[in-house]
């Protein structure tokens, strides 16, 4: 008998929220384990463990993820991560919460000891709780970016008001897309995932 394998797939899902892009579906991605490198017995048997996404199955999408399986889950994590992350960059709707909504935040930053040094340096985050709770756990070291000793305080104005995302991959790339928004402007930007060279400190 062969050795289960866990396999990515895609799936195409009713809409839960509204969609991040009307051109783009909302999908699951997600590893299954299989006894082949099968992508429709992935689908078949996340759909009878999950059934607040199976019920809304719409169609499978293998033409998404990679044929290839992998030994154990912990292999397959980091391109799965990966693929999610693309796939919210292109406009899809990824991987839905069933409840938790995120939403943008940006801090001043001291330019004091950053590089390059600015007169606007901003960091750009995403989080699922209060914003002024999040910036707090910032402070107290709680999975603090690098640059929290340098936090100020919130740029309310810059910060998005209204906006609300019912997936976290779908937050990460509205981060980067207001990250990169701000470059533009002239801001010195830290925190965004996949922004460019002002990342590092």
């Amino acid at each position: 008998m062969a050795e289960p394998l866990y396999r990515m797939f895609a799936i195409h899902i009713e809409e839960i929220y509204p969609r991040t892009s009307q051109s783009e579906p909302s999908v699951f991605v997600g590893l299954g384990r299989t006894r082949t490198e099968s992508h429709e017995e992935a689908v078949t048997l996340f759909r009878k463990k999950n059934l607040y996404y199976g019920s809304r199955f719409v169609r499978a999408m293998p033409e998404l993820v990679p044929a290839h399986g992998f030994k154990t889950r912990r292999h397959g994590i980091p391109e799965a991560n990966a693929l999610r992350q693309n796939l919210a960059h292109r406009g899809f709707s990824v991987n839905p919460s069933d409840g938790s909504t995120y939403r943008l935040y940006v801090v001043n930053l001291d330019s004091n000891g950053l590089r390059p040094e600015s007169a606007r340096c901003v960091y750009v985050g995403q989080t699922s709780i209060e914003v002024t709770r999040r910036v707090q756990q910032h402070r107290l070291g709680y999975k603090a970016a690098k640059v929290a000793s340098a936090f100020r305080e919130i740029n309310w104005t810059l910060t998005p008001s209204t906006t609300e995302f019912h997936s976290q991959w779908d937050a990460v790339a509205a981060e980067t897309a207001l990250g990169r928004k701000l470059q533009t402007s002239g801001y010195q930007v830290w925190g965004p995932q996949l922004l460019g060279p002002t990342q590092s400190t």
